[in-house]
């Protein structure tokens, strides 16, 4: 909001805008904060949408799929237990929601069970998707009778999976795609070979070459078609560690770790609960104490386990123990088998792939933590930001802004892999401090006291935007052939 005003003495800013800029239409030039929390948003971005494989994703579903076809099994009866009761118990605040009779109830379960099949075998996923979650999603909410806790994790994990491309690997719709696309590249194939006989017909040279991808150098269709936004398995392997971790939470009071209550009485002789653990175990003084401060412990270790590159084989170890104790202990439905689904998100995305292009699309991982690094726009995302906020700071400002630093620091932001920073590094008159400096200084450029533009520059940082003159040089196609 402050004005624009040039320092006495210091050397004109460039104020010859580039064609078709004009003063009507210039953007006014952001604060420095902005700027920077805008290559920060652009950057989380990228990070979140680069491409990994989707093969875990699609064994998720197939996994998943089963259990939500064991449990509409499991519903299967519920509205002749319907006509049978004498009082219906809704949730509170859920009574506005109507209810209907016994034949139309039946046809909910037959769509929830057919959108339970079609998403286990991948047939119009995203479609199948939305009614299994809406299916199951009414028949939870009619009667408190029903009620599991777990129910509200299918509600929550089919929502989010509906919006996912959890559909793009191990399904119908893959093999549709894949049939269209080699349909496609088949044309294609056709009209590049006639293109060429009448080139050579004509006596002229071959055509150009295909557009391919410069992260794998497959086809970009291909490449694009073979993977998924990061973001679609990070979401649902979050949702998935939700009960781990809340679960470790509630644990937190002196019931549960001081008294070791309601284990004791679930655990007391002739319970179900103590007679499904084998060798006796679940009879002895112990056994409920152990339960207590294990489950605790596991709860609020699993999670970060999980997430760890060389502690996941125990994690795995931990997860699969604690889920079949679950299964035998308690009746807690379809929960342990999906949760045991689960663990395939935290593989690997290519691991499932017998293609061995997959491993083009797997990012850089974090040397311990099962996240992406971040992409490496480190050295311009960071340079542009920071010398622009050195002359707003110095007040070196004018009327007219230059278009030059917003448009580097959105390209910059854009690039989300180490091939595109290594051409954008290459391609685009790279410079180093040293070299910039003795630019500036044969074109009279900043001193310290004005606050240099080479203050903060990065080797191999571009900087042709900080020059007297506000053009950028021609951005050629190829590496060209002389490096300084």
């Amino acid at each position: 909001g402050q004005s624009m005003r040039r320092p006495t003495g210091s050397p004109s800013w460039p104020v010859d805008a580039p064609s078709g800029h004009s003063e009507s239409n210039a953007d006014p030039r952001l604060p420095p904060a902005r700027i920077r929390w805008r290559v920060r948003g652009q950057r989380v971005h990228a990070w979140l949408v680069q491409p990994v494989h989707p093969s875990t994703l699609g064994v998720f579903r197939v996994l998943f799929g089963l259990c939500m076809v064991k449990q509409a099994r499991h519903f299967a009866h519920m509205y002749d237990d319907f006509v049978t009761s004498k009082l219906l118990l809704s949730y509170a605040g859920l009574g506005w929601i109507p209810l209907v009779g016994p034949a139309t109830g039946d046809a909910i379960l037959v769509a929830n069970l057919a959108a339970a099949i079609l998403v286990t075998i991948g047939c119009r996923t995203r479609e199948a998707s939305v009614v299994l979650c809406a299916t199951f999603t009414y028949l939870f909410v009619q009667c408190e009778s029903f009620f599991n806790n777990h129910y509200i994790l299918i509600c929550h994990a089919t929502l989010v999976a509906s919006m996912t491309e959890w559909g793009r690997w191990a399904s119908v719709d893959a093999a549709v795609t894949y049939c269209r696309r080699v349909q496609q590249d088949l044309h294609a194939d056709l009209h590049e070979l006639h293109e060429l006989r009448e080139v050579r017909r004509r006596g002229g040279g071959d055509p150009p070459p295909p557009l391919v991808d410069s992260h794998s150098g497959a086809p970009a269709a291909s490449s694009a078609a073979d993977s998924i936004p990061y973001w679609n398995l990070l979401a649902l392997q979050l949702l998935l560690s939700v009960p781990y971790s809340y679960g470790a939470i509630a644990k937190m009071n002196e019931d549960w770790l001081l008294r070791a209550q309601p284990l004791k009485s679930w655990f007391s002789p002739g319970r179900p609960a103590s007679l499904g653990v084998p060798l006796g175990l679940g009879t002895t003084w112990w056994w409920p104490w152990f339960i207590a401060w294990g489950g605790f412990a596991f709860d609020a270790a699993i999670v970060p386990l999980l997430f760890s590159h060389p502690l996941r084989p125990l994690a795995f170890a931990g997860a699969i123990t604690f889920n079949y104790m679950n299964k035998l202990m308690f009746n807690i439905g379809v929960f342990p088998y999906a949760m045991l689904s689960m663990l395939v998100l935290f593989l690997d995305p290519h691991a499932f792939s017998c293609d061995p292009g997959a491993v083009r699309t797997r990012p850089s991982w974090h040397w311990w933590w099962m996240l992406p690094e971040w992409g490496p726009v480190t050295a311009r995302a960071a340079a542009y930001p920071g010398v622009l906020a050195s002359h707003l700071r110095e007040g070196v400002k004018s009327s007219r802004p230059s278009p030059a630093p917003l448009a580097c620091i959105c390209r910059c932001a854009a690039d989300s892999s180490a091939a595109a920073a290594a051409a954008h590094a290459t391609e685009r008159d790279p410079c180093s401090p040293a070299e910039f400096a003795e630019r500036s200084d044969a074109r009279g450029g900043w001193d310290e006291e004005r606050g240099a533009l080479g203050s903060g520059l990065a080797p191999g940082a571009e900087c042709w935007n900080a020059r007297r003159d506000t053009r950028p040089p021609a951005m050629p196609r190829t590496r060209p052939s002389s490096t300084r």
